[in-house]
Formats: structure tokens, sequence, C-alpha cells
């Protein structure tokens, strides 16, 4: 039982110190003030209780008497004055905590945004991280609670000395009984504390799913789906079912712990009417004053309030500490992605895989085996395949999303991993097949690719909308460059087509210049026209650049100098489309079957 005591006391000052320096990083002072003021709050209850102890004293000997006249004048106002600076205090003790747990939810939020924002995307690909980081965003509120918990007990451990002290000075037993009282629920509760967040944690897989239908049954992306297929009543019943569940758990722990709790709570109250009968017994028999009585029932009652408060704060830190464990595990989280390069891209780039083999963390499956090619300097390369070949792997390792398992990857013929990771992407500009947009204005999602560039203004994004064909569509805008997309802000806002969304990125890659064009299905949502206009301008577009581009429709490829032909992870052919279908082989097949359709 020592051993775990130990434990507990160490964890919870862990916890502590933890959310201290948090604190102090989010704003020294407030932290500063906030523990000050406590301080002397506490010492004011105190010295409350005695004066007033002192007034009925003085009121008891007779108000005849001119000395005690004055005596009691003096004890009226420094009551007034010990009042008005509590009020004083409490209110600036609430200025204070108020601002302080705005800048540290502000801090917080900036934290894991940031880490979000540099963590490895190979993060993204398991399960465990997205439990870690539900824990973490749904324990982000426990640094405030856990900061107010360490100022309660700063404040209560003070009182309780100061207290201890006075009481031990008359009778030390009282105040023994009434803090050995307090033990026994302690313990039982801190014990159920450990016992419903560790299970709380194992169950978070059942929280992040009742989440999760809450989440698609409120997405637009869902709505028409749910709408047609009639699902909402099974959504909402999957859920419910789901709670039940959880819920029928939760509450069968939690009676268990508060039939426990509620028996033990009683025994500090039936120790204070004892101590409180032994005093009214001394005024009766002449040993004690009703001074005596004021002073110590009120101190007593104080020292019981504090110590409940203290042990309730130690317990609800050691919960706590459990939570603050869990954002400490996401802090230490590490990039497996190691950004240790010294040299910087220059001038044109030529890209080449050396024997490359790569399989998604977490999985037994190579994705690439034994991938190798050399895309020169300017050079245009189309990789083509069925689904799942590993056409998009090749784009996500050269941009260094991922590492490679086997082999190296060159950029002009040095390892990849010897370059700053921020001056390899800047060197890129690429178009994703998942495509990503904004809940911003027309302005604001094309020019985030080069947010930073101050030369360029308005006239630069109209001719990148022009070029992918969106400038008709923007113009039709009632708001134009200023229009939000989608109604997340703005009840004008617009929703646009999976090929007017296509579209917009494609501007937003236009708008960043580079040397190196990797592009993933650019036009996979586009109609017809707009595809052969966009390839099109592609070609002038991608002169004088080094391009990669993947591609299911083979007739496309007129851009490509070089074609990379890849079937389960490995290449197959590689050369120029008259090379290739000279040779009459896999790539020939899959351009006739395509070719075929429109010969019919």
């Amino acid at each position: 039982m020592y051993s775990n005591l130990k434990n507990a006391i160490k964890d919870v000052a862990g916890a502590v110190l933890y959310c201290i320096k948090l604190s102090c990083k989010a704003s020294a002072f407030y932290t500063i003030v906030r523990i000050i003021t406590r301080f002397f709050i506490s010492f004011s209850a105190i010295f409350l209780t005695f004066l007033t102890s002192k007034t009925i004293s003085a009121l008891t000997m007779g108000v005849a008497k001119e000395q005690l006249k004055s005596d009691v004048i003096f004890l009226f106002a420094l009551i007034l004055f010990v009042n008005i600076a509590q009020r004083v205090l409490n209110e600036l003790d609430r200025y204070c905590t108020h601002l302080q747990n705005m800048m540290l939810s502000h801090y917080m939020n900036m934290y894991i945004m940031e880490k979000m924002a540099n963590i490895d995307i190979e993060c993204y690909d398991s399960p465990a991280f997205y439990d870690t980081m539900e824990a973490v965003k749904r324990d982000n509120y426990v640094i405030t609670t856990v900061l107010w918990n360490v100022f309660d007990a700063i404040s209560s451990m003070v009182a309780f000395c100061g207290i201890f002290v006075v009481v031990s000075s008359y009778k030390i037993w009282f105040a023994l009984v009434i803090f050995l009282a307090i033990i026994p629920s302690a313990v039982i509760n801190q014990r159920y504390t450990k016992f419903i967040y560790n299970w709380d944690l194992k169950n978070i897989k059942e929280q992040r799913s009742m989440g999760y239908i809450q989440s698609i049954v409120s997405s637009r992306n869902h709505a028409m789906e749910i709408r047609l297929y009639d699902i909402g009543d099974y959504l909402i019943k999957k859920y419910s079912n789901a709670w039940k569940v959880f819920l029928h758990k939760k509450r069968n722990i939690l009676k268990e712990k508060t039939r426990f709790i509620v028996v033990l709570v009683m025994l500090p109250e039936i120790c204070m009417v004892g101590i409180m009968l032994y005093l009214a017994f001394g005024i009766l028999e002449g040993r004690n004053t009703i001074g005596d009585y004021t002073l110590y029932s009120g101190l007593l009652g104080q020292l019981l309030m504090n110590v409940i408060t203290l042990v309730n704060a130690f317990n609800n830190i050691y919960e706590d500490r459990l939570r603050i464990n869990n954002i400490r595990s996401f802090e230490k989280i590490k990039s497996v992605i190691q950004d240790t390069g010294k040299r910087s891209v220059e001038g044109d780039v030529s890209i080449e895989f050396r024997n490359v083999s790569f399989k998604y963390p977490g999985t037994e499956k190579m994705i690439l085996d034994n991938v190798s090619f050399r895309i020169g300097k300017r050079e245009k390369a189309c990789i083509v395949g069925i689904n799942g070949a590993g056409k998009s792997t090749i784009m996500k390792l050269v941009l260094r999303f991922y590492d490679a398992t086997e082999g190296e990857i060159l950029i002009n013929d040095v390892n990849i991993k010897e370059y700053e990771i921020s001056s390899l992407r800047k060197c890129f500009n690429a178009f994703f097949q998942d495509v990503s947009n904004y809940s911003f204005t027309v302005r604001e999602n094309i020019s985030i690719s080069d947010y930073s560039n101050r030369e360029k203004n308005d006239e630069d994004i109209y001719e990148c909308l022009g070029n992918s064909e969106a400038l008709e569509m923007v113009r039709g805008f009632p708001k134009g460059l200023g229009q939000y997309v989608t109604k997340s802000f703005d009840e004008d806002g617009v929703e646009l087509s999976g090929g007017q969304y296509q579209k917009l990125a494609l501007a937003r890659m236009f708008y960043r210049d580079s040397k190196v064009v990797l592009l993933d299905e650019p036009s996979a949502s586009l109609d017809p026209e707009a595809e052969y206009k966009l390839f099109d301008f592609l070609t002038n577009y991608c002169e004088n650049k080094t391009a990669i581009f993947t591609s299911h429709r083979l007739s496309n490829i007129h851009l490509a100098e070089y074609i990379i032909l890849l079937e389960e992870g490995k290449v197959v052919e590689k050369g120029s489309h008259e090379e290739l279908m000279k040779n009459d082989s896999r790539y020939a097949q899959l351009y006739h079957y395509q070719a075929d359709k429109y010969m019919k």
C-alpha cells in the first residue's frame, strides 16, 4: 500500500508540474497572480474566523465598558477590511482565471495544430494514432481542470497548515481525527478513479465509433446517400445501441464506487459532530468560552472543508493525471521522417529510383517491389497502370511523405535524405488524386499554395483560373474571388460539383511556381472538353519543368516523353510510347483496350 501511495503521489506531482509548466508558457504572469491571490484568500478566511471569535468574546464581557466599545469598533473595522479584501481578491482571481483559461486553451490548440500539421503522414495510417489523437482532443480541457485543482489544493494546503497549527495548540487530536476520517473515502475514490479511466481508454474505440456515426449523419458528403437509401434511422439506431451498451457497463462501475463512497463520507461528519459536542460540554462545565466555541468550531469547519477540498483536488488530479499522460505521450510522438539533410535543391531536377521497395507501416504487402527508373531534367514521364499498382505511392515517396523500405531515391544524383525537407518540397508542385478544397474564399483557395508570395495579385489568380478552365465559373459568382466555397461560414457560399472542385484545385497548383510538377490523375473528374484544354495547357506549362503524371486514360500520354507501366508494384515496361507500342506487349494491350472503344 505504501508503494502504491508513493507512486500515486509521484504521478500527481508529475502531472502538477507539467500543467504548471504549460500554464507558465501560456501566461506566467496570470499563473503567479493566481497563486498569490489564492494564498491570501486562504489566510483571510482563517483571520476572519479569529476576528469573529474575538468580537463575540468582547461582546459577552459586557457592552458598557468604554474600552470594550473601542475594541469592538476596531474589530468590526478589521472584519470590514478583511471582507472587502477578500471580495477584491476573489474578483481578481476570477478575472485572472478567465483570461488564463483562454490563453491556456489557445496555447494547447496551437500546440495540437502545430503537431498535427507536421507529424508524419504515416501516422494517419494507424488506428492506434487515431485513438491517441481522439483522447488528446477529448482530454485537452483537462489542463485547465488540473490547474484549477492545483490552485484549490494550494489554497487548501495553506489554510490547512494554518488551521492545524492553531487547533493543535488547543487539542491536537481534533485536527488528527478530522484528517484521518477523510482518508478511507480518498483511498477508495483513488482506486476507482484509476479503474474507471483505464476502462474508458480500453473502450475508446467504441466512443470513437459513436463519434464517427454522429459525424456522418451531420456530414454534407453523406447527406444524399443517407436520404436515398433511407438509412438515417438505421444509423441513429446503431448509435443508440452502442451508447446503451456503453452506458450499461459504465453505470455498473459507477454504482459500485458510489456504494462505498456514500458510506465512507459519513465518517468525517460524525467526527465533526462529536468534537462540537465536546466543545459545547466544555462551555457548560466552564472550561471554554463562547468565543472559544466560535473560534474552534469555525476553524474545524474550515479544516474539514479544506481537507475535503484537498483530498478531492488530489483525487481529481490523480484522475486527470491519466489524461495528462495521454497528452504527454502524444507530445512524445516523434517523426520517423527525419529532417537531417543539409543540402538545398538547386537548378533543374532529375529523379531516379534505384531498386526501391515500399510497404506501408504496419502492413506486410509490398506496394512497390524493386522499382527502378530515371526521369531526366525537364523530362516528362507518365506512370500508367490499373488501380492499386502503386502510381500514387511513387508521388508520396518523391515528396518524402514516406521513406522507401528498401533501395534509394535520388534527386540530381544525390540521395533524397541529404536534402532539407523544406528545400526539397519547395521545388515541387503537386495535384493529388484526393482533391482538397477549403471553406474559405476563392481567393484564399487559390493563393494558399504560395501564400507568402507578396508579388502576386488578383490578376495572377485570374490567370490560373483561366488555365484550369474555372474562370467563367468564378466570374459567375456574385462576389467573384471573395465568394466563399461551401456554406460552412457564409450562407451565400457556393457548393461546387466534383469537376468544379477539381478545377479550383488545379488553379491552386498553377499559382505556385516550381521546378517539378506531380499530377496524380489530374483530369479524373473533368468533362472531355475541359480535359482536352487542360492537357493542351499542360504541354506549355511543363515545357521547362520536370513532370510526372499518372493517368488511367492512355489517350493523355502524348504529354509524356517517357512512360513507366506498373503492375502489382513492379515496373513491367518503360520507354517512349512508340517503343512500347513496337514491343506489342502489356502496354500495347492496355492501349488497345481503350483505343478500340473509340474505333467502334
